[in-house]
């Protein structure tokens, strides 16, 4: 199996190079036009950065492998990249969007992502080197629902989920977070009948326990995936966990959802998947994203932040493969520095190309939102 990992920039050198070089690195396009970067930033030194690598490459040792369950501080001795993958600043027509918090995002062509701003009741249309085409406005108004999760339902339609989480978990704080919404996009637009209805399975979210209860069993939603063939649609929580610490995924009927039937249940999908602690910072992974590769299984994002949210440690990807209980390592150590928040990905040849997202909190640590497309990936 071919998997990313860079480990390989984990050295005192190759990190504070990465993060603090003066002039920005460029593409193979800008390149062609004489090496100007017009615009694009791979990175983009800040004393928080350098402050970043060097918390990373000094603290590089990792957990040995289980054989009897699945750490995300679990590292692959699989191989890797000789160059980092270009990781690009989100950015629009007057530079880099300082108060853009990416928290998911969906391919609508090779070249072309639908992603969710956290910060906002707005989604935005990029292409894959971080540029924004179209800021996209939702057609009506409502409280702010902090959409964490998207998914592709078919060609142009799409739910959208709100995190269900509030610190208070009352009912009456939940309500606005509480949303399943469903958009369509025709073109560069949604259609006049996106978010007009909710589509959440309450009285399931309810039934969990965690739901609107008490403030210390409080859950929050991250990602959300479908799987239209099998008519299963999966609900990602990062908090709270399972009682052995792996990870809970709800799995619920996509057509009774769609159908808004009063009484769905959820079914919780078995995984092994434990996040443990991300060495590099030593704190430990959330999980923050998931995806469903069609007729294959689910991938899962992981990354780490202080509680504080400034400084960022590293990201993984797993995969638990349909009809598996087992999760195993895809890719790991990516973009030291930022925080993964969403992802997707597209079928090329026999293996599939990545998107991430990351949110960086640019409005309090001066860090741009960043986009990464991690190519030719097999598990």
């Amino acid at each position: 199996m071919v998997a990313f990992n860079f480990k390989k920039y984990l050295s005192i050198a190759g990190a504070l190079a990465l993060f603090t070089c003066t002039t920005p690195s460029v593409s193979p396009a800008q390149a062609e036009n004489g090496g100007e970067n017009s615009g694009i930033t791979i990175y983009q030194a800040t004393e928080q950065e350098a402050q970043k690598a060097e918390i990373t490459a000094t603290s590089s040792s990792t957990a040995d492998s289980s054989a009897s369950d699945s750490s995300a501080s679990d590292t692959s001795d699989s191989e890797y990249t000789d160059e980092a993958a270009p990781i690009f600043d989100m950015r629009g027509d007057d530079g880099v969007l300082r108060d853009f918090r990416p928290s998911a995002l969906s391919f609508i062509s090779r070249n072309r992502i639908l992603v969710c701003d956290e910060n906002s009741q707005q989604m935005h249309i990029f292409d894959t080197e971080g540029r924004r085409f179209r800021r996209l406005e939702v057609p009506r108004t409502f409280p702010q629902p902090r959409y964490t999760g998207l998914c592709n339902l078919e060609d142009g339609k799409f739910f959208v989920v709100g995190s269900h989480h509030h610190v208070n978990n009352n009912v009456r704080y939940l309500w606005a977070r509480g949303v399943l919404h469903y958009y369509e996009l025709r073109g560069e637009r949604f259609t006049d009948n996106s978010a007009a209805n909710n589509y959440d399975p309450e009285m399931a979210w309810r039934n969990t326990g965690y739901f609107g209860e008490n403030a210390q069993q409080r859950l929050k939603v991250e990602g959300i995936a479908c799987n239209p063939i099998d008519d299963a649609l999966y609900f990602a929580l990062s908090q709270p966990m399972n009682k052995d610490e792996s990870v809970i995924i709800y799995k619920a009927s996509l057509n009774q959802v769609i159908e808004r039937k009063k009484k769905i249940n959820f079914e919780i999908l078995k995984t092994n998947l434990k996040p443990g602690l991300d060495s590099s910072l030593n704190e430990p992974f959330v999980l923050t994203d998931i995806y469903y590769v069609q007729d294959k299984g689910l991938l899962f994002l992981l990354s780490s932040k202080t509680p504080d949210e400034r400084f960022s440690g590293t990201s993984q990807i797993w995969y638990q493969p349909d009809g598996s209980e087992e999760a195993r390592l895809v890719a790991d150590n990516i973009a030291p520095g930022n925080f993964a928040s969403g992802l997707a990905a597209y079928k090329v040849g026999d293996n599939y190309n990545i998107g991430i997202v990351f949110d960086n909190n640019p409005a309090q640590n001066d860090i741009p939102s960043r986009f990464l497309l991690l190519e030719d990936v097999s598990f």
